[in-house]
């Protein structure tokens, strides 16, 4: 919803529904870096989860900025991490 506001036409745009986006996402982020258990998610195998997670930190960057991320040094560190596997490297959108 974030993404979707700031990319309407800036007189049909509502700042309040970006900014409760944004406090959603923050929420769980922040409830997400309660749950790595190690390595990844569950502890020192990578799952599912963690493809997932991945690929929702991406997200996050590509599309509202790296600042919400870096907010949350443990999940920047998790998702540096997943970045560096060939797999993670092969799916980043072109620049």
């Amino acid at each position: 919803m974030a993404y979707l506001e700031s990319i309407r036409p800036s007189g049909q745009q509502n700042p309040q529904v970006r900014q409760d986006s944004i406090e959603a996402i923050e929420r769980t982020l922040t409830q997400l870096k309660q749950e790595l258990r190690g390595t990844y998610l569950l502890g020192d195998q990578l799952g599912a989860w963690d493809l997932d997670l991945g690929a929702a930190l991406g997200y996050c960057d590509l599309r509202l900025g790296k600042e919400v991320v870096d907010r949350h040094l443990l999940l920047r560190n998790y998702f540096t991490n997943l970045s560096r596997r060939d797999s993670f490297k092969k799916t980043v959108p072109p620049s």
